[in-house]
């Protein structure tokens, strides 16, 4: 994904006095990205024990997705990043969940559909992955809400803000 340039009013505004000149600004760091939005439904109803690992269920699963993503759809993912952490730079988390910014719809579909096969199978209990065999025997299952936004996102102290994301959640 080409990088946003991070927002920094602290520097910007530190010559600047004209107020239609600070309104201006922040439009030059305004981007049009996707949104994927993943939350785990009911987080909250689970057990203690299941609210501790969903979190590492859902990073397993994420990290799968990813590594799917990357290396079956290197084509569509070219511009986006090659590997996990190309993803992980892009994502905000929620804890139950978070945010995937994506360069384009397809990108965040196809994103979610890979994501959405490595639940299925964790769920089925045919996971390849050992550990989430094991982590299958606590939380047998786990239900996601996907939902795909696209408007403008900045980047700002090394997070994300704008209206892509205040719509998606």
């Amino acid at each position: 994904m080409k990088t946003l340039k991070t927002f920094k009013p602290e520097e910007l505004l530190e010559n600047i006095q004209d107020i239609q000149e600070i309104r201006k600004l922040p439009l030059d760091y305004l981007k049009e990205k996707t949104v994927l939005g993943i939350d785990l439904y009911e987080y909250s109803k689970y057990p203690l024990v299941e609210q501790i690992y969903v979190p590492v269920i859902f990073d397993k699963l994420y990290e799968a997705a990813a590594k799917n993503a990357s290396e079956k759809e290197s084509f569509i993912f070219s511009s986006y990043g090659s590997n996990v952490e190309d993803f992980k730079k892009n994502f905000i988390s929620t804890g139950d969940g978070g945010f995937q910014i994506f360069d384009n719809p397809l990108q965040a579909v196809l994103f979610a559909i890979y994501f959405q096969s490595n639940v299925k199978r964790f769920i089925s209990g045919g996971s390849p992955n050992n550990f989430l065999k094991k982590l299958h025997k606590i939380v047998q299952t786990i239900e996601l809400r996907y939902a795909i936004t696209h408007d403008y996102i900045y980047s700002y102290n090394m997070n994300f803000f704008g209206p892509a994301i205040i719509s998606n959640a």
